[in-house]
């Protein structure tokens, strides 16, 4: 006679909803190693951009440290001022007062004065050299800005104490969301400062 007694089974795999929720908190990580990812890349990006306005400012101090007769005058403000508006319109300066390389090869920079250097060293800086390359700030930092002031925040040319800040800002590449409903951004602004004295 056969005994009525079952042997117990064991479960033997996985079921699906263990499946389920394994794929579950796994999608969950991947999207959070993803965001991190993106923040990652965006604050480098930021760094970038910040470097690159850095660069620029400290550029400025020092061509007028050579021209300081330039900024007296107030050519230096004039010439960034003149930039500032974008380069597409503007024409290159008269005279180059550097050595550049063009399409066909090396060309020798000319004598200039003091306005002419200043009006030089603004365009060399804010626009670059046409020789399909990106060799200008404005195409790495949108809205590209310059300005020469006093310390006490005029933009003259006879600062009575020497101070003068050099300030350079641009339109951040990313923008952050202030609504749930994806619908408004806003541009952030970036800035970098140098104080100098002459």
């Amino acid at each position: 006679m056969k005994s009525l007694h079952h042997q117990k089974r064991y479960q033997q795999g996985a079921t699906f909803i263990e499946i389920l929720i394994s794929i579950f908190v796994l999608a969950i990580g991947l999207l959070g190693q993803v965001m991190l990812q993106s923040k990652a890349m965006n604050s480098t990006f930021d760094s970038s951009q910040r470097s690159q306005a850095m660069w620029l400012a400290q550029e400025v101090v020092e061509r007028i440290r050579v021209n300081s007769i330039g900024l007296e005058k107030g050519y230096y403000i004039e010439a960034i001022n003149q930039y500032n508006n974008g380069c597409k319109k503007q024409t290159k300066p008269s005279k180059m007062c550097s050595d550049y390389s063009d399409n066909s090869g090396k060309t020798s920079g000319s004598n200039c004065n003091s306005e002419e250097l200043a009006y030089f060293d603004a365009w060399e800086l804010m626009c670059g050299y046409d020789n399909n390359t990106r060799s200008n700030l404005s195409d790495t930092l949108a809205s590209l800005t310059a300005e020469i002031t006093c310390d006490n925040g005029t933009k003259t040319t006879n600062c009575p104490s020497g101070l003068y800040h050099v300030e350079v800002s641009w339109n951040t590449s990313f923008n952050k969301k202030i609504s749930s409903q994806n619908k408004n951004y806003k541009n952030l602004t970036g800035k970098v400062m140098i104080v100098v004295n002459l």
